[in-house]
């Protein structure tokens, strides 16, 4: 199968199935046994070559020169005096003797029972078996037949014919030709992106390819043919054989097996030869030195590997810094400079695997089967993969600087990745003053100027040379994009500012231009003047802001828009147009005044006159008296109650206008009394008039449109009013009359009202009707027997009026009841849920129900209430369906928002694709929730009608399975969490929500850093380096505490943060072990400024409990004691130093921890305590550094001992925090919780604040 591994096996690991099984094993044993015995002897043998030769005895002169003289003893070899191949050749024998010599010594070595355990199974070589002594003392010869051996090497040889010995010299020659091809361009001087270098090199490799397979091929070709071209048919080296068993037979093939040797060793060579030169190429062009200082500081060292005269070298590579998804990057990735040389490496071999074989290409008539290749090295040979590591290391290197050069741009991301319009409305919405936008365009233009200044628009990074023209022109841009909106957003504030101004003055110049045509317009004109000055005092001082707004701008040359500027001028030469204006308005005025007021005086003597006929007409009007006549009386009544109103009107007037001349007021009290004389006729001949016209309307009129209601109030009202005339008119007997007789009509006409009322009912339906027919026993109804009021008295329905307000009031009660119903229909009908978009999940959520909830609450109260009234029955129906669908719509709205809650919160979680592959049951459920939700929230969008989306169908049954589904989820989401808890007890600090964020993002380890101060005491952050290694930790004071090793953020999170917390604990007992002994060492004063603050207060603890202890034993307390005092005054005048903001916390630690220890001491010495083991020694928390198998890290820890209980210390960083004192109650709280602990018990401090706990 496809998905099997696949591996190679050695022939002899594999039997068939029709072979000899015996010969098989027989064979598989003799080779296991020949691989043990060769093993043997090549371990013999290493054993001897590594053994020394000092000591072993050196050859003698006389054993040299006869060893001389038998190589010299010839004649040619003396005249030659060939002295360095005898001094070559004694240096040989040297060595074969010491190797003689050791290999005695190691024989007799191993040979000894004793050594067999520590050699192992070596065996010592068997020695070949002693030939038999020959019978006479020379060597015997075996017979030996020179022409026969002669003649048989003859048939064998293919090297006795000239025409092979000619091809054979054209094949080395063609095949030395090619030694000197090149496969990659080596030679390069001249800058070039990776693009054009990929280019080069692949062009070179096809050329040297196209030169191989065909120049090549074709030469070697071309030369055996032309060596081989004489021969006659039968021969030999017949190249125009067509017979393939001759072939495979004669000297021909044996020929051309060669050639293909000596290509395929032509083509080794060559491949190996610009293999090697490749990746000297690439260690030539990356041997820089690189340091990167900042953006613009770069240091660039070139020393030759070979030459270390070549001080420089261009670069090769050319890139381009830019911004890319919002951050920077290169042109091309780093990854690719690291990747490529390789590729191409790589990529010249595999064009290298079909060079074909000449034979095919020399026997032309012949088939020799499927088209052979040379073989050639390969991509994964020993050589390949040796110069890809190399070169792997030295591009590596010199990509580094690439790395660290990106890394200074880190500050400015922030910068590119501004959203302007989000950052000018924060910093609008701040409401900065001018002299803080001042400020602003300032920072910004300095910040603009110091980024022209540092980032260079082309810098050399070693191997590279890197163009930063674009992010330089970017920032630039950015900045002057924002410094254009800031001094906009300045312009439009001035803008407004203007446009207010103009606005405001405007709207005072049109007061100003509107003509006073009367003296009460004139006065309210001199008004507004005055008020003018203290009006426009505000716009004055916005005028002054304004001006300072665009001064500012001018300052920095912005250029306004030409509204703004036209708006500018505008609104600065307003006031002097004001000024102006009113200056002739007041001119007009004084005009106009005197002509007002003779106009008033002429009006005032025409009044007095219209108020002599008024009075003369209203003393003489206690003629009227004849009630026939009310028609025309009434109407005169209201002409002069009109007339009385008018002048009361203009008695006021003419008052106030009075005023605002200065002249003294008219006494028109006149008017008053008229009007008070005058209202008694009002009051009885207009409500006499009334009556008459309404009683003949409602006797009248459709009894459809009669309005019992309105009727009710006019007739009450009038009765009222004819009552209160009859009362004045005592005096006058035939008014009186008149009104009495009024009076009695309405009277009169009042006891049929309750009547009508009923009959008028609008809950009045035809079975009501049907049923007053009934009780009264001839028919009732509107437009039959009833048409107008008159009928009512007709059908003398008074005398039924018991049977028909009965009726009547159930008609009303049922009517109410409808009524009801259509009135919470009318409600519900323009009622929508609010849906809106939820995030950007492409989905919605219900928002804001309560509204809806709290109408739903009081109408289901309402309709259960109706549905217990005795009065319900035509209506039964309609309530029950009424009352089923509200307690429908309140049940989908319940289930609706229980399932948007867990919906809620589950989608952000399972939106991660890493919580999917963690939980997949629970993803595929809530993946099959989501589905719904989104359905239906899709419908709840396009129809939001709380009446018709809650008649969907299945909406109810969909929301109850869907929350009972969540909820699964969400148990299941909770057991997974809980799983994760136990395996890393520290996520118990972290919420839910908290420990998801981490867990769905499992791929940036980096997301844990937030949340580190809630899994650690103190660890505030760690740092991450670029293959994600943690290496030290942060406090959140900033103390950083380098870890003992690298932490490497893979597998599980929980696993990781325990190996975290792992290193926290190493590393933190490291530091104390490193600050135990460097205390030893150094002085005091300097000690304690080179530590993190925990670890300098627990070796300081560590030191006092010894130095106690010592001073105990030597019964040198108070010697002690003053040590300890003078320590404490040191620290206090380091502490007046200049001293880092950590340093200075650290020693106000220390002076708390000194000052606690030193009372103790005094104690003690007050005490005279004479042994260590006193119980007053022996209360107080001690620290002892020593040896234990528990360590966290090599074989030593700190140790707490008080009393009788031991703790080993749990290394938990605690950063770098002020101490408070140590009390009496924080030593006895010490006390307590170590007896505790010590019987497995806990303990928690409880107290008054401020007293130690």
């Amino acid at each position: 199968p496809e998905d099997r591994a696949r591996e190679s096996l050695a022939r002899i690991f594999v039997i068939f199935w029709d072979e000899d099984w015996d010969r098989a094993v027989s064979r598989l044993s003799g080779a296991v046994s020949g691989r043990s015995k060769a093993e043997s002897f090549l371990r013999y043998n290493l054993y001897i070559d590594n053994m020394p030769v000092d000591g072993n005895p050196e050859l003698t002169d006389l054993q040299v020169g006869r060893i001389k003289a038998s190589a010299m003893n010839t004649v040619r070899l003396q005249e030659q005096n060939g002295q360095d191949t005898v001094l070559g050749i004694l240096g040989e024998v040297s060595d074969e003797y010491n190797r003689a010599i050791n290999k005695i010594v190691f024989d007799v070595e191993i040979s000894k029972p004793a050594n067999k355990a520590t050699y192992g199974p070596l065996e010592l070589p068997q020695p070949p078996p002693r030939a038999k002594a020959p019978y006479l003392g020379v060597i015997s010869l075996p017979a030996y037949d020179f022409d026969q051996m002669r003649l048989g090497f003859a048939e064998s040889t293919f090297l006795g014919s000239p025409e092979v010995i000619a091809a054979m010299g054209v094949v080395r020659a063609e095949c030395n030709k090619m030694l000197e091809l090149p496969l990659y361009h080596t030679d390069l001087i001249k800058s070039m992106e990776v693009s054009d270098f990929q280019r080069v090199q692949q062009e070179q490799a096809k050329a040297a390819t196209a030169t191989l397979k065909r120049v090549w091929c074709e030469a070697l070709r071309q030369g055996i043919c032309d060596s081989f071209a004489n021969e006659p048919e039968g021969s030999e080296y017949n190249v125009q054989i067509n017979d393939r068993n001759q072939y495979e037979a004669g000297k021909l093939r044996k020929f051309l097996l060669n050639v293909n040797y000596i290509m395929e060793d032509t083509l080794r060579v060559l491949t190996e030869d610009s293999l090697h030169k490749f990746a000297e190429f690439i260690k030539v062009a990356t041997a820089y030195d690189v340091t990167v200082n900042d953006t613009k500081n770069v240091s660039v060292a070139y020393q030759h590997p070979t030459n270390p005269s070549i001080k420089e070298r261009p670069p090769l590579f050319l890139l381009e810094l830019g911004l890319s998804e919002g951050a920077f990057d290169y042109s091309t990735p780093v990854q690719t400079f690291e990747a490529e040389p390789i590729v191409i490496f790589d990529q010249a071999i595999g064009m290298l695997h079909d060079v074909p074989q000449v034979a095919a290409a020399v026997l032309r008539r012949m088939f020799l089967g499927k088209q052979k290749y040379l073989l050639s090295v390969k991509e994964d040979s020993d050589l390949a993969e040796g110069l890809k590591e190399q070169m792997r290391e030295h591009l590596a290197k010199a990509c580094q600087p690439l790395k660290d050069y990106i890394r200074q741009f880190d500050r400015y991301l922030d910068v590119m990745n501004l959203d302007l319009t989000e950052y000018i409305r924060t910093y609008e919405e701040k409401e900065p003053s001018l002299a803080e936008d001042k400020a602003e365009i300032e920072l910004k233009l300095k910040e603009k100027a110091a980024i022209a200044d540092i980032i260079p628009s082309v810098i050399n990074l070693g191997m590279f040379q890197v163009k930063t023209e674009a992010i330089n022109r970017a920032l630039l841009q950015k900045y002057d994009t924002l410094l254009r909106m800031i001094m906009s957003l300045i312009a439009e504030k001035a803008a407004a500012k203007s446009r207010k101004v103009i606005a405001e003055y405007k709207e005072v110049h049109a007061r100003l231009k509107v003509k006073a045509v009367t003296i009460e317009e004139v006065a309210e004109l001199e008004e507004f003047i005055g008020e003018i000055p203290r009006q426009t005092e505000e716009i004055r001082k916005v005028i002054e802001e304004m001006l300072a707004q665009f001064e500012v701008l001018d300052e920095f040359n912005f250029q306004l828009p030409d509204q703004q500027f036209s708006d500018k001028w505008d609104a600065y030469g307003w006031p002097r147009k004001i000024e102006d204006t009113v200056e002739d308005v007041l001119k007009q005025i004084e005009k106009d005044r005197n002509s007002y007021q003779d106009e008033m005086r002429n009006e005032q003597a025409a009044f007095d006159r219209e108020l002599d006929d008024l009075e003369l007409v209203i003393a003489d009007f206690g003629k009227h008296q004849d009630i026939q006549e009310i028609e025309s009386i009434g109407k005169e009544v209201r002409a002069r109650s009109k007339a009385l109103k008018e002048h009361a009107a203009l008695a006021k007037k003419f008052q106030s206008r009075e005023i605002l001349f200065g002249l003294e007021q008219t006494d028109y009290d006149r008017v008053q009394r008229l009007a008070k004389e005058f209202e008694r006729y009002e009051q009885l001949w207009m409500s006499a008039d009334d009556w008459y016209k309404w009683n003949k309307s409602w006797m009248e009129d459709p009894f459809e449109t009669l309005q019992p209601a309105q009727m009710e109030t006019d007739l009450s009202e009038a009765i009222r009013n004819v009552f209160k005339a009859s009362k004045a008119f005592a005096e006058v007997p035939e008014i009186k009359a008149v009104a009495d007789e009024v009076k009695a009509q309405m009277e009169k006409f009042k006891p049929i009202m309750p009547l009508v009322t009923a009959l008028r009912n609008p809950g009045l339906r035809e079975r009501h009707w049907d049923k007053l027919s009934q009780d009264c026993n001839f028919e009732v109804r509107p437009g039959g027997s009833l048409n107008t009021l008159t009928d009512v008295y007709r059908l003398d329905l008074k005398e039924k009026e018991e049977v028909i307000v009965k009726v009547c009031e159930s008609a009303g009660k049922e009517y109410a009841i409808e009524a009801a119903l259509d009135k919470m229909w009318r409600e519900w009908e323009p009622m929508s849920f609010e849906i809106v978009p939820y995030r950007e999940t492409g989905t919605f959520v219900l928002k804001g129900a309560d509204e809806i909830q709290q109408q739903l609450d009081d109408h289901i109260v309402m309709t259960q209430a109706m549905s217990f009234s005795p009065f319900k029955k035509p209506h039964e129906q309609r309530l029950e369906e009424w009352g089923a669908k509200l307690n429908l719509m309140s049940e989908i709205i319940d289930q609706w928002l229980a399932c948007q809650r867990n919906w809620m919160y589950l989608e952000p979680i399972f939106s991660s694709d890493d919580i999917m592959k963690q939980l997949p049951t629970e993803g595929s459920k809530f993946r099959n929730c989501d589905k719904l939700w989104r359905k239906f929230l899709k419908l709840a969008n396009e129809q939001p009608s709380c009446l018709l989306y809650t008649d969907t169908p299945e909406l109810l049954s969909t929301f109850q399975t869907s929350y009972l589904i969540l909820e699964q989820v969400q148990k299941g989401l909770s057991d997974y969490l809980e799983t994760k808890r136990q395996s890393f007890a520290r996520f118990y600090f972290l919420s839910n929500e908290e420990l998801l964020e981490i867990l769905s993002q499992t791929k940036d380890p980096r997301a844990v850093q937030p949340h580190l101060r809630k899994c650690f005491e103190a660890i505030n952050k760690v740092d991450f380096e670029d293959d994600l290694a943690m290496t030290a930790m942060y406090s959140g004071e900033g103390e950083q505490v380098v870890w003992d090793e690298k932490v490497y953020p893979e597998g599980n999170v929980e696993f990781w943060l325990t190996d975290v917390e792992r290193m926290m604990r190493m590393s933190v007992n490291t530091q104390m072990k490193h600050s135990v002994a460097d205390y030893a060492v150094n002085d005091r004063s300097a000690w304690v400024l080179s530590w993190p603050g925990q670890i300098i207060l627990g070796v300081d603890q560590i030191y006092w409990t010894k130095e106690t202890e010592q001073a105990i034993s030597d019964g040198k307390l108070k010697e002690y004691h003053q040590q300890c005092h003078q320590q404490l005054l040191d620290v206090t005048k380091l502490v007046r130093t200049e001293l880092t903001g950590l340093q200075r916390v650290s020693l106000g630690a220390l002076v708390t921890m000194d000052v606690h220890g030193r009372d103790v001491i005094e104690n003690l010495a007050a005490a005279n305590l004479q042994n260590p083991s006193d119980f007053d020694w022996a209360a107080q928390l001690r620290l002892y550094w020593e040896a234990s198998d528990r360590a966290f890290s090599g074989d030593e820890c700190t140790m707490i001992r008080q009393v009788e209980n031991v703790f080993r210390y749990g290394c938990e960083y605690l950063g770098n925090t002020m101490r408070l004192v140590v009390t009496p109650l924080t030593d006895r709280i010490y006390l307590t919780l170590t007896g505790a602990l010590g019987m497995a018990l806990g303990g928690a401090p409880a107290g008054p604040a401020g007293t130690g706990k």
